[in-house]
């Protein structure tokens, strides 16, 4: 684990698992205009259909070793501030992550980082790297737009990209933790792709 990367204060680890359920991930430093440099993996442990960690008796049997290894932070997990708003009451695996829904699987995905000063977007697909191609998770420090195509992807990200839309999101919102956020994306009257 990267504990020196986390706000909370959790003992570093050392653990072999099953890389099946290790990603690359994107973190919004990891992003700039046009690219990406993805430098960290994180675990997805979620189905992203039911939007709920995969069954505690399906992790034990299929991933072992991720098992125990969530089973040393079972407390600071079940005391996260989002999992008892959202998984707590559901009677979820203390290891449901939040924000971790269909979406996430799109072929393409058009990501940027938030909480910056300018919006920089980049393309994403499947990233190649030590655990093989994977598909490449943007975390909470970043938002995407999940697309179908290719082209569309380039497309929303050369308008996101543009000078007129990234001077009009500076317009209104402002640098720092809100800017960028997918609310800010949304009051663009982005014209809808079109192949042909």
């Amino acid at each position: 684990n990267l504990a020196e990367l986390g706000k909370k204060d959790i003992p570093p680890v050392a653990a072999a698992l099953e890389s099946e359920l290790l990603f690359p991930a994107l973190r919004g430093a990891d992003v700039r205009r046009w690219g990406v440099r993805p430098r960290i993996h994180v675990l997805i442990v979620q189905d992203p259909a039911t939007r709920a960690g995969v069954p505690e008796s399906v992790l034990e049997e299929r991933w072992p070793r991720t098992a125990a290894y969530l089973g040393r932070f079972r407390r600071e997990l079940l005391d996260r501030a989002l999992y008892r708003k959202y998984h707590r009451d559901a009677h979820r695996p203390y290891y449901s992550q939040f924000n971790v829904g269909p979406e996430m699987k799109a072929p393409f995905k058009v990501v940027w980082r938030r909480m910056a000063r300018d919006l920089e977007a980049a393309v994403v697909s499947d990233w190649e790297g030590p655990l093989g191609r994977k598909m490449l998770v943007p975390l909470e420090t970043t938002a995407f737009i999940g697309v179908g195509s290719e082209d569309e992807a380039h497309y929303l990200c050369a308008l996101l990209n543009s000078g007129v839309v990234r001077r009009f999101v500076r317009s209104f919102s402002a640098a720092g933790r809100g800017f960028g956020t997918p609310s800010a994306i949304a009051q663009i009257a982005l014209p809808r792709f079109d192949p042909s």
